[in-house]
């Protein structure tokens, strides 16, 4: 029966690899044109001179596409990260650049970012489920999700944020909390700073609920946070930048932030519920990348939640085989937190999607498929 049962997982893992390998081929070939044509830094910075960036009411506008590959491309050959876009953290623009300089091209390696980040995400789906269908339904679900795949053909920073995320969880899975550290800064260093307290935060939470005698070790690692953060602006002390002007551009960071934009609050539930985009600047508009799983998977987290309230209730303690459930759902819980007080644009769902697709599968298999 075990050799039956492990081959038709095998079989069944083979026919799920091979629609995802499928979608992802056609996903590229549908954008190959943005990953053949050559990276021209003069077009680019003549864009940007002549955009929103720079001339008010601009009828020259450009998307943060284009913002972020002329300033990756800036970055890359030596240009100060404090002068240029200093209201967002160096790293993910620096990784654009990058791509520019290995491919000659900027579009190309945010696809390799995002499938990275869909191989992290197998990763710590396996280190959760312990069955590598079970691990790659998640995966399958969000390869097909057009927010994700839209995010492939451009060099936008929400892949890079997500893989960095993801990183950050997976080891503190492994509570390998130096590794942690390293990740956690990375992410604070690509877009909001101090997002990072929305990660951290859950992280604290779980470590001391399942894994309290490594406080101490944990503690350490989370050293590397900010060491890794001030690492990225490393070319703003080359260019003769002090660490107190290193802190007022922090201090410009969550003023752009907290003086910007307003919203309604909670804007992001009809997003998820209704695919209804209720803007600050033109009214509610339909989110085209919608679709029937986000609120579907919204409610299976919901429920996979009170699945861990039930258990606690019933066994005074989560199962230490279901921990790491729990850090899923305790950043969702915070960053649902974060998106509910936020003028929020659909991309940035990207960082919950993945992990209420995950919950959700969690939630059918240990209540309803097979109910205990």
């Amino acid at each position: 029966m075990k050799y039956i049962k492990k081959h038709l997982n095998l079989g069944v893992f083979i026919i799920l690899f091979g629609i995802f390998l499928v979608h992802i081929v056609f996903v590229i070939i549908n954008y190959t044109s943005e990953y053949t044509t050559s990276f021209n830094p003069s077009y680019w910075k003549m864009r940007y001179e002549k955009s929103q960036w720079v001339v008010p009411n601009s009828t020259n506008s450009i998307g943060d596409d284009g913002l972020y590959a002329h300033v990756g491309w800036n970055y890359i050959t030596g240009g100060n990260p404090a002068l240029l876009n200093a209201e967002i953290p160096p790293l993910g623009k620096y990784i654009v650049g990058l791509g520019e300089v290995l491919f000659g091209n900027q579009n190309i390696l945010p696809l390799l970012v995002g499938l990275g980040c869909l191989i992290v995400f197998y990763l710590l789906n396996f280190k959760l489920f312990a069955n590598k269908v079970l691990a790659f339904v998640p995966v399958l679900l969000f390869s097909f999700d057009p927010l994700f795949t839209s995010q492939l053909r451009a060099p936008y920073l929400d892949t890079t944020y997500l893989l960095f995320l993801l990183l950050t969880l997976y080891f503190a899975l492994q509570k390998k909390y130096i590794f942690v550290g390293v990740f956690l800064g990375c992410f604070a260093a690509t877009k909001f700073p101090l997002g990072s307290l929305f990660l951290f935060a859950p992280i604290l939470v779980w470590v001391y609920l399942f894994d309290k005698k490594h406080i101490k070790t944990f503690a350490l690692g989370m050293l590397f946070w900010p060491i890794v953060f001030v690492l990225s602006y490393t070319m703003y002390f080359v260019k003769g930048g002090t660490f107190f002007g290193f802190l007022g551009v922090q201090k410009w960071i969550a003023h752009f932030y907290t003086t910007g934009v307003k919203a309604q609050y909670g804007i992001v539930y009809p997003m998820i519920l209704f695919g209804q985009w209720h803007t600050w600047f033109a009214g509610v508009q339909k989110v085209t990348e919608w679709t029937i799983l986000w609120p579907v998977s919204f409610i299976g987290s919901v429920f996979a939640g009170i699945g861990f309230c039930m258990e606690y209730i019933r066994k005074k303690k989560v199962k230490i085989e279901y921990s790491g459930r729990v850090l899923i759902f305790l950043w969702v819980c915070s960053y649902l937190a974060f998106l509910t007080f936020t003028p929020v644009f659909p991309r940035y769902l990207l960082l919950l999607l993945p992990f209420m697709y995950n919950l959700t599968i969690w939630f059918l298999t240990r209540y309803v498929l097979r109910p205990y």
